[in-house]
C-alpha cells in the first residue's frame, strides 16, 4: 500500500475526499498543521506529499521549509490557486517537485491520482505545469 501525506488547509474536507484513494491501494494521512505534518514526515515513510494551502503562500513556504529538514524519498506536489512561473520556480527551489495550478475542487485532483501516484490530469499545460479542469 502506498502512503500519502496530505497537508491541507481544511483537514475535514480533505479527509472526506480520501475515500477514492483507499480503493486504489493508497493510504492517506491528513494534517492541516505544519508542525504536525513535519512530525508525520519524520516518523513515517511517505511515497507522496501533497501540500495544498490554496493561496496562503506563507503557509506553503513554511511547510516546504520544514519538510526540507526531513530525509525523504517522497515526491512533493504543491497545489495552489496563486500561480505564476516565478512562483513555481521559487517553490521548486524550496523543495517542491511539482507545482500545480488548482482550478477545481481538491477531490477532483485526488481522484485523478493513479494507483502508482502519478497525476492523471484531465488537462492542459499552463506555464509548463499541469492545470486540471
Amino acid at each position: 500500500m502506498k502512503k500519502v501525506l496530505l497537508v491541507y488547509d481544511q483537514q475535514i474536507s480533505a479527509q472526506s475526499h480520501c475515500r477514492s484513494l483507499y480503493y486504489k491501494g493508497i493510504y492517506p494521512l491528513v494534517s492541516n498543521d505544519v508542525q504536525e505534518a513535519y512530525e508525520l514526515a519524520c516518523y513515517n515513510r511517505f511515497d507522496l506529499i501533497i501540500v495544498d494551502f490554496l493561496d496562503d503562500l506563507d503557509k506553503i513556504q513554511e511547510t516546504l521549509t520544514k519538510l526540507a529538514n526531513v530525509k525523504r524519498s517522497a515526491k512533493i506536489i504543491v497545489t495552489t490557486s496563486a500561480h505564476s512561473l516565478d512562483l513555481s520556480e521559487h517553490l521548486r527551489a524550496l523543495g517542491a517537485d511539482q507545482v500545480l495550478l488548482q482550478s477545481s475542487h481538491p477531490r477532483e485532483f485526488l481522484d485523478s491520482l493513479s494507483s502508482d501516484l502519478e497525476v492523471c490530469p484531465h488537462t492542459t499545460w499552463v506555464s509548463g505545469e499541469f492545470c486540471w479542469n
